[in-house]
C-alpha cells in the first residue's frame, strides 16, 4: 500500500492539520510519533509516523497533498442495490448470491468477513479456492451460535463451536482462515455480571476496494430464497474505513474480540536472524530448501516463545537489511550441550565444522570454547523443519513500517492481520507441508518415501530433530540401560527409516550406540508390552554378547512420562515380527 493511499483512512481535517504545521515549520521531517503530539496532532499519530516516518519535508508534502487532492476530487462512490427474494419487472438489482460468489472469485490479495449465521460449504468454497490457489488472506469474524452459563469455560466453549464451523461449514482441507469472535457472545445473558451480545453484522470487504453490506446470512435462505437487501459499494477508502475498523477490532488491547487460529493457520513468529547463519546455510540448500536447521540462541536457554509443532518461524535480517528473508517450521526446543548440537546437527548449525561453530557460539559468549578446561553452558536449540531461504529479490522490508521496534531482540508474534496474512501467503503459494510432525498414533507403513539424492545415497531427511525430541522424551536416558551420557546416546527407529514420516515420536527408542546396533540387526528387540528381548543367536553367532543377556526379559528403564511419546505397540510388534532373530 503507498503512504497516500494508506493515508485515505485518516481524517481530512487531520491531514490538513500536519500539512499546515509541515509548512509553518512546527513539524520537522522525517516525522516520528513524538514530533506530532508535540505539534499538538491528536488521533492515530502511529499510523501517520509509520506512513509518512521516512519521507523528507518535500516527499512528506507531496504525499500528504496528493491525499488531500484525491479526497477532494474523488468521483463519488459507486452503489449498487443487491437483491433476495421476488423480483419486481423492473428491477436491476444484483443476486445476493452471485454477488457474494463473485466477490470471492475476483478477490486478489484479502477478504474480510463477518457473519451472523452460515450454513453451507457451496457458499464458501470460492473463498477457500482463493486462499488455495491465489494466496488470498481470509480473516473471519462469526459469531458463537448458543452459550455456556459457565463464564470460566467460554474459551473452551468458543473454541468447541469453532471446531465444529470449520468441520461443518468450511470446504474440507486447506488452507483455513483466520477466525475472531465476540467474548461475549460465548456467555447466556441471564449470567448475572456478564454482559451477552450478538455479533450481527454481515458483511465482506474485499481488497480494500470494495464492500457488500446485506441483511442476508451467509446461508443458502438468506442467499437465495428470504427477503433481503443490501448495497454494493465500489470505494477504495470506504472499504479501508470499514476493513480497518474490524482490524483495530484485533490490533487494539480492549481484547474486544479473540482469535482462534487453526493448526494451519498460526500466526507466524518472526525470529532475529544471524546473517552469517543465514548466509552459509542458504549458499548449502538445495534449490532454498533445507530438511531442518538448528536456529539457536548463543546465551539463553529458555524458548523464543512456547510454540506448537508445526508453527511458522520467519528469519529476519538485522540492520542494515532489515528484510524477512525465508521460513522455517517449529518442530522442537531443547537446551542441548555444544558437542550434542554439533552431534545432531553438523552443518545444519550454521557452520562447516565443530571448530567454526564453537569459536561463534564463543565469539557471542565472550570466551574460547575452544580452550581446554573451558565450562561450555547448554545452547538454546530451536530446531525447525522445511526451512525455505528466499533469493534476495525475493526478500520482505520488514522494518519500523511493519512494527518491527528497535529494542526487539530475539523476535516477535506478529499479530497485525494484514502482516501476518502477508507471511502466511507465502506458506499457502510454496503449499508445504511436514509429514513427520504429525501427531496422530504411529502406524508401520511399506511405501518407501525416502529422497533419492543420486543412485547412491540416500537422504534421512529430519534426523538431528529426531533425536532432540527423543532426548527429551526419555529424560536424555537410555531406554533399555538408563545410560545418561548424552554423547553416547542414538535415535533408533523403530521400524527402519522409509521418510520423514518415520520420525514420529512412537517409532523412537532412544538407545546407547551399542543397543542401537543391536537392535538395528535383529539382536534385541522390545516387546508391544515393553519387555527386551536379547536372541539366542547373538551368542551363538558371536560366541559373545554375555553383558547384553542380563537385560533379556527386563522392562525398559525409561519411557516418555508423557504417554503420546511412548514407542507404538504396532511398530514394536512388527519389529519383534520382522526384524527379531528368533532361535530356530
Amino acid at each position: 500500500m503507498t503512504p497516500a493511499r494508506g493515508l485515505s483512512r485518516v481524517p481530512l481535517h487531520l491531514l490538513e492539520q500536519v500539512l499546515t504545521a509541515i509548512n509553518q515549520s512546527r513539524l520537522e521531517c522525517p516525522i516520528a510519533v513524538g514530533d506530532l503530539v508535540e505539534a499538538g496532532i491528536r488521533g492515530p499519530v502511529a499510523d501517520l509516523a509509520a506512513m509518512l516516518g521516512g519521507l523528507d519535508r518535500a516527499g512528506a508534502v507531496a504525499v500528504i497533498g496528493a491525499a488531500v487532492a484525491e479526497r477532494v476530487h474523488r468521483p463519488p462512490p459507486r452503489l449498487e442495490l443487491v437483491w433476495t427474494g421476488p423480483e419486481t419487472r423492473a428491477s436491476a438489482a444484483r443476486s445476493t448470491a452471485l454477488v457474494v460468489e463473485r466477490l470471492f472469485n475476483e478477490a486478489m490479495r484479502s477478504v474480510i468477513v463477518g457473519g451472523y449465521t452460515f450454513d453451507t460449504q457451496e457458499i464458501l468454497e470460492p473463498l477457500c479456492r482463493a486462499m488455495r490457489d491465489r494466496g488470498v488472506a481470509v480473516t473471519m469474524f462469526i459469531d458463537i451460535e448458543g452459550a455456556t452459563a459457565k463464564p470460566d469455560e467460554a474459551d473452551a466453549f468458543a473454541t468447541a463451536f469453532i471446531d465444529r464451523w470449520l468441520r461443518d461449514v468450511w470446504p474440507a482441507g486447506a488452507p483455513k482462515p483466520a477466525i475472531y469472535y465476540d467474548p461475549r457472545t460465548a456467555v447466556r445473558g441471564d449470567v448475572p455480571g456478564h454482559e451477552w451480545a450478538t455479533l450481527h453484522a454481515k458483511c465482506v470487504v474485499v481488497d480494500d476496494e470494495r464492500s457488500l453490506i446485506t441483511s442476508a446470512n451467509f446461508t443458502d435462505r438468506g442467499q437465495t430464497r428470504n427477503i433481503e437487501a443490501g448495497v454494493l459499494i465500489t470505494d477504495g477508502a470506504f472499504a479501508e474505513q470499514l476493513a480497518g475498523q474490524w482490524r483495530q477490532l484485533v490490533s487494539e488491547a480492549r481484547q474486544a474480540v479473540r482469535g482462534m487460529s487453526p493448526s494451519d493457520q498460526r500466526l507466524p513468529f518472526i525470529a532475529g536472524t544471524d546473517r552469517a547463519w543465514f548466509d552459509f546455510l542458504s549458499s548449502h540448500a538445495d534449490h532454498g530448501h533445507l530438511d531442518e536447521v538448528n536456529f539457536w540462541s548463543p546465551k539463553s536457554t529458555q524458548a523464543m516463545k512456547r510454540m506448537g509443532l508445526g508453527e511458522p518461524v520467519f528469519f529476519r535480517l538485522k540492520a542494515p537489511v532489515n528484510a524477512v528473508a525465508g521460513y522455517g517450521f517449529f518442530a522442537h526446543f531443547a537446551a542441548l550441550d555444544l558437542e550434542v548440537a554439533w552431534q545432531c546437527f553438523g552443518w545444519k548449525n550454521g557452520d562447516r565444522d565443530r571448530r567454526g561453530f564453537f569459536r561463534r557460539i564463543g565469539e557471542y559468549r565472550g570466551i574460547d570454547l575452544l580452550a581446554s578446561g573451558i565450562e561450555r553452558a547448554p545452547l538454546g536449540c530451536t530446531i525447525l523443519r522445511a526451512v525455505q531461504f528466499w533469493p534476495e529479490e525475493r526478500w520482505i522490508p520488514w522494518g519500523e513500517a511493519e512494527g518491527w521496534a528497535p529494542n526487539i531482540v530475539r523476535g516477535k508474534t506478529e499479530t497485525d492481520p494484514d502482516r501476518a496474512a502477508r507471511l502466511l501467503a507465502e506458506i499457502h503459494a510454496s503449499d508445504h507441508r511436514i509429514p513427520d510432525l504429525d501427531q496422530a498414533p504411529f502406524e508401520p507403513f511399506d511405501e518407501d518415501e525416502r529422497l533419492i539424492e543420486s543412485r547412491e545415497t540416500v537422504a534421512r531427511e529430519g534426523q538431528g530433530a529426531f533425536r532432540a525430541r527423543l532426548l527429551d522424551a526419555y529424560g536424555r536416558q537410555c531406554a533399555i540401560t538408563g545410560e545418561h551420557t548424552a554423547p553416547v546416546l542414538d535415535a533408533a527407529h523403530i521400524q527402519p527409516y522409509l521418510g520423514p514420516r518415520s520420525n514420529h515420536l512412537q517409532n523412537g527408542l532412544l538407545l546407547t550406540k551399542e543397543f542401537h546396533t543391536l537392535f538395528d540387526l535383529g539382536y534385541v528387540t522390545v516387546t508391544p508390552d515393553y519387555v527386551v528381548r536379547i536372541s539366542p543367536l547373538l551368542s551363538s553367532d558371536w560366541n559373545n554378547g554375555k553383558r547384553y543377556y542380563p537385560y533379556d526379559g527386563q522392562q525398559l528403564k525409561a519411557m516418555p512420562e508423557i504417554e503420546s511419546n511412548r514407542p507404538s505397540p504396532a511398530a514394536l510388534d512388527w519389529h519383534y515380527r520382522s526384524m527379531f532373530r528368533k532361535a530356530g
